[in-house]
This record gives structure tokens, C-alpha cells and sequence, in this order.
């Protein structure tokens, strides 16, 4: 009786320390899970939080962006403005330039005619004063030992050809080095602001001066390599 008295409260003291021990895991059991749920919530708060953060932080990112293209952009139209003015004024400029530069070559060619008008009746003047002095009207040529063949304005003459050799020695014997070296002086002027180029029966009507006596002016110019001729056209070289 003692025995089963002895295992009888062992057996109570067995099921009390097992029902205490589950009623210690239950609670603690239910402790975790409560534990668990406001982790979770937790978590959940904080993910909400970092979102609304990171959609904050776009939002001043793409503000960002904005604020720098509408710099970017107020910049290359300040720059265009720049450029188109400066453009205009270069354009106002050249054009005044180029205004000026016409007027001053438009005096100086006045001036180059000017000065070939007056070469041209000084030569006049000394070619009648020459045929004067050498008994000679200023409106008729120097006798000539031959006649010359005829030769047309727009027939091409090479001074030194054959035809007319005889007229030109003739007019060689009554032109002095003097008067030739002036009047090449002058033909070579004339030529340099005709660079269209003038024919042979242009500058005798231009100086008044017969065919031959020019032609030696032409042959003279053309062999010291200052005029070149191409088809009737003699120009400056």
C-alpha cells in the first residue's frame, strides 16, 4: 500500500510537472507568435516607409533632371541669340566694308582714267608736236618706203610678220628710243586696267598713234614678257 501510495504521488507529481511544462510551452509558443506578428508588422511598416522614401527621392531626382535640362536649354538659347547677333552684326559689317572697298576701287579706276586721259592727250600733243617738227600734218602718217598689205581690224598682227616689214623699218627711222619708251610705258598701263584684254586697232585709236609704230610698242612689250596676246586680244602679263 506504501509502495503503490508512493508511485500513486509520483505518478501526480509526473503529470504536474508535465502540465506545467506544456502550459509553459503554450505561452511561450504564444509569446513567439505574438512576437512574430508585430516583427511582421514591423517589417511591413518599414518597407512602406522605405517606398514612400525611394518614390520621395525619384520625385527630387527627376525634379533634378527638370531643373538641369531647362538649364541646358535656357543656355543653348542664350548662345543661339549670341551666334545670330553676332552674325548679323558681321554680316552689317561686311557689308559696310564691302560698300567702302567699292567706293574706294570706283575712285581709284576715276583715278586710273583720269590718269590715262591725261597720258593719252600728252602723248597726243607730243605725237602732233613730233610730226609737226618733222614737217608732217598730226592727221596724216609718216611717209612710208613701201605700201603695206592691207590688213582688217580683226585680222590678227604679229609685229615682226612679214607682211608690212618695210612700212615698219620706215616708221623705226622717224621714232626716236624716247618716244617709244613712253608710249610703252603708257600702252602697258593701259592694258594692265583693261584686263579684258584690247586689240592693236584699239590702242592706235586709244594713243593716235599709226599701226606700225605700235606694233613695235606690242613687239617691244611682248618680248620683255610684260603683254601676252590670245586670239586679237593683247593683255598685260
Amino acid at each position: 500500500q506504501e509502495r503503490a501510495q508512493v508511485v500513486a504521488d509520483r505518478q501526480s507529481d509526473v503529470a504536474a510537472q508535465l502540465q506545467d511544462l506544456d502550459n509553459a510551452h503554450k505561452a511561450m509558443a504564444h509569446e513567439l507568435h505574438a512576437e512574430l506578428a508585430g516583427a511582421r508588422t514591423d517589417l511591413g511598416q518599414a518597407e512602406t516607409v522605405r517606398k514612400q522614401e525611394e518614390g520621395q527621392r525619384g520625385q527630387e531626382r527627376a525634379q533634378v533632371v527638370a531643373d538641369r535640362q531647362s538649364d541646358v536649354a535656357a543656355q543653348l538659347q542664350d548662345l543661339d541669340n549670341a551666334h545670330q547677333a553676332m552674325a548679323q552684326e558681321l554680316r552689317t559689317d561686311l557689308a559696310k566694308e564691302c560698300a567702302e572697298m567699292k567706293s574706294d576701287v570706283n575712285n581709284f579706276m576715276n583715278d586710273i582714267a583720269a590718269v590715262h586721259a591725261e597720258a593719252r592727250d600728252v602723248w597726243q600733243t607730243l605725237t602732233a608736236t613730233m610730226q609737226s617738227k618733222r614737217g608732217t600734218p598730226a592727221t596724216e602718217k609718216p611717209p612710208v618706203a613701201t605700201q603695206p598689205k592691207t590688213v582688217s581690224p580683226e585680222q590678227s598682227f604679229e609685229p615682226g610678220a612679214e607682211q608690212g616689214e618695210a612700212a615698219v623699218m620706215s616708221e623705226e627711222e622717224t621714232e626716236t628710243p624716247s618716244d617709244l619708251a613712253t608710249l610703252s610705258h603708257l600702252v602697258f598701263e593701259y592694258l594692265a586696267s583693261h584686263p579684258d584684254g584690247t586689240k592693236l586697232t584699239e590702242l592706235e585709236n586709244e594713243f593716235g598713234v599709226a599701226r606700225f609704230p605700235m606694233a613695235k610698242v606690242i613687239k617691244n612689250l611682248m618680248t620683255e614678257s610684260k603683254v601676252g596676246k590670245r586670239d586679237l586680244q593683247y593683255f598685260a602679263t
